[in-house]
């Protein structure tokens, strides 16, 4: 799956975002190497700071752990399931910066 993070402002300073982008945990490997492909086109831009949420409970949060991904904290009630139930969401971050 071939990834793209695009350099919307040439300014080092601003925070480039991905919005809405929903990536199954599949046991294949297709959304470690999404992260994958998001870190190395985040690296090249010079950016040293992913953060990113996903559904609280979800098998998101144990791969984003395992990939080196830190839990920041958590927000009762921010989303909504494709049911249309409210959910909470965790949100993590990556320092590029460090190994």
């Amino acid at each position: 799956m071939p990834v793209q993070l695009l350099d919307a402002d040439p300014d080092p300073e601003v925070v480039d975002g991905l919005s809405d982008v929903l990536v199954d945990c599949v046991a294949g490997g297709a959304s470690v190497g999404f992260l994958t492909g998001l870190t190395a086109d985040a690296v090249g831009l010079g950016r040293t700071l992913l953060v990113l949420d996903t559904e609280t409970g979800s098998d998101a949060e144990s791969l984003y752990a395992r990939r080196g991904w830190r839990r920041v904290g958590s927000i009762e009630d921010f989303a909504l399931t494709p049911d249309g139930a409210l959910s909470g969401t965790t949100i993590f971050s990556k320092r590029l910066d460090t190994p």
